[in-house]
């Protein structure tokens, strides 16, 4: 049997994918640029603490309203463009306090990125379950191969370079999200009036799991 493809979830794979790389350059390396530009262990900590916070309360917030009010889609787009910008802010941003609030901002502009995942299971709530593993596992895979190239391109260059790798990519990624994650129509988004069941079995773990893990 021919399986086509669906309008509604064209454009999911390389926005996760792009999402992996771009977070690869930077959220490993965070600590170790903070570090880099002198604050103490006492203070990165609190730096992250207060970024992840901020980051979680903007998460629900944005949340409520791309239920409400904006369409999640175009809130990622600005993300991404947000994101760049404060990207730019940290590599700009000198002294301990510049540093806390750059990172502080790049971690709000960050959050409505985190609405990827609510895109993707609306528009694939009429497919197979093991479809979202499979995008998913394609951010993991490319989340890994960019830290390990970052990594290396850091240990030769420099920790500093992070902001000059993170905001290209964040762009990139914002390009792609506003050529193929189009705002899905309200009936792409209905349930169907059936959905055949296989009852007493459950769907199988995908192969490329066992081999990513």
């Amino acid at each position: 049997m021919t399986v086509q493809t669906r309008p509604e979830t064209s454009g999911l794979r390389g926005a996760y994918i792009l999402t992996g790389v771009a977070d690869g350059t930077l959220l490993p390396f965070i600590p170790l640029l903070l570090f880099d530009r002198g604050l103490t262990a006492p203070l990165i900590g609190a730096v992250l603490a207060t970024s992840s916070l901020a980051s979680l309360v903007a998460g629900l917030a944005l949340a409520y309203l791309a239920d409400r009010r904006w369409r999640p889609e175009r809130m990622v787009v600005v993300a991404s463009a947000a994101s760049a910008s404060a990207a730019a802010l940290l590599a700009l941003a000198t002294g301990a306090v510049g540093l806390a609030v750059a990172i502080v901002a790049l971690s709000l502009a960050r959050s409505p990125l985190m609405l990827i995942d609510p895109i993707a299971l609306r528009r694939l709530r009429v497919a197979r379950r093991t479809h979202y593993a499979r995008i998913r596992l394609r951010m993991s895979a490319g989340f890994a191969a960019s830290t390990v190239v970052a990594g290396a391109t850091y240990q030769m260059l420099g920790v500093r370079l992070v902001p000059f790798l993170y905001a290209p990519l964040s762009a990139l990624f914002g390009l792609w999200a506003w050529n193929a994650l189009q705002p899905a129509a309200p009936e792409q988004t209905l349930e169907p009036e059936h959905t055949p069941k296989v009852p007493g079995r459950l769907s199988r773990i995908p192969p490329a799991m066992f081999v990513f893990l």
